[in-house]
């Protein structure tokens, strides 16, 4: 896949927001536009890229090819950043190559906070842990995806504290198991909190992942947790869904993974399981 453009105003603003979000420099970011839109560099794209007939922007294809190409986008930032795929999304998010693609896009210097697209926060809840959330739009209050899993919004008096941190975690509704299906071959589905499959693990010990919009018909079901058991704190969490994945000798990230993409690329309405619905139609991991 190579992406067209009808001049360089497009690339050039997409390494300008790349450059700010990643801390890179100008060479690099130019370097790894040119990369993901398909080109060996830079100056090969200003030869080979430019067109009268440019590859259309987000909100003129269909949903199918705006995830898939998405997909790409990501696993190409992935490769050339040596970063993880959640850094990776968020790189994609940040330089908004093929949709709202102005330079710098929603910063607004205000008294009650400066946030940008993709910037990493602390928000501080009355009465409870305070959480992080990478933010997706600050135009007037302030909507984050929350490591959690979770959309959020908030008023922008509401996030107390602004952080600068190199990376943010998949987060823990998109690969973390909450129970598991047993099936009458005797295998085990892993199923996440919001009750897609995400791994299945057969008798005889093969692991594999799940389409999680598959329909599993189980025999018998049991949880991990529940709101009253489970652990405490984001890092005691982290520990203990990563304590039960090895315990069924799962490693990597699920396809479910991919829900990030519709979370983060405007999905804010939705619950995980309304995205999981979009990712049927698309498919985004068959890039």
């Amino acid at each position: 896949m190579q992406i067209l453009f009808n001049g360089l105003q497009r690339p050039k603003r997409a390494a300008q927001n790349l450059k700010r979000a990643c801390g890179i420099k100008l060479s690099q970011a130019h370097r790894i536009v040119a990369r993901i839109s398909g080109y060996r560099d830079w100056h090969h794209m200003e030869r080979a890229g430019l067109s009268a007939i440019p590859t259309p922007l987000d909100p003129h294809t269909s949903l199918e090819a705006r995830d898939q190409r998405r997909a790409k986008l990501i696993l190409r930032m992935q490769n050339e950043r040596g970063c993880s795929f959640m850094e990776a999304a968020r790189g994609v998010l940040c330089a908004q190559l093929l949709h709202d693609n102005r330079e710098d896009p929603w910063r607004h210097a205000r008294e009650d906070g400066d946030f940008t697209l993709g910037q990493t926060i602390t928000v501080h809840e009355e009465g409870g842990n305070p959480f992080e959330a990478v933010v997706l739009n600050a135009e007037r209050g302030v909507i984050a995806l929350s490591a959690a899993g979770g959309v959020i919004y908030r008023g922008r008096e509401e996030v107390c504290e602004s952080v600068a941190k190199e990376e943010f975690p998949l987060p823990l509704r998109l690969w973390a198991p909450y129970g598991v299906w047993e099936e009458a071959s005797g295998s085990k589905v892993l199923f996440s909190r919001d009750y897609c499959p995400i791994w299945r693990v057969s008798a005889d010990g093969l692991i594999e992942q799940v389409e999680p919009f598959e329909w599993i018909d189980y025999q018998s079901q049991r949880w991990f947790w529940n709101d009253a058991t489970r652990a405490a704190g984001e890092a005691a969490r982290v520990a203990e869904a990563s304590s039960f994945l090895k315990s069924f000798g799962v490693e990597g990230e699920p396809l479910l993974k991919w829900a990030i993409i519709p979370l983060m690329f405007g999905g804010w309405n939705k619950t995980i399981k309304g995205v999981v619905q979009d990712l049927e139609q698309s498919r985004p991991w068959l890039v």
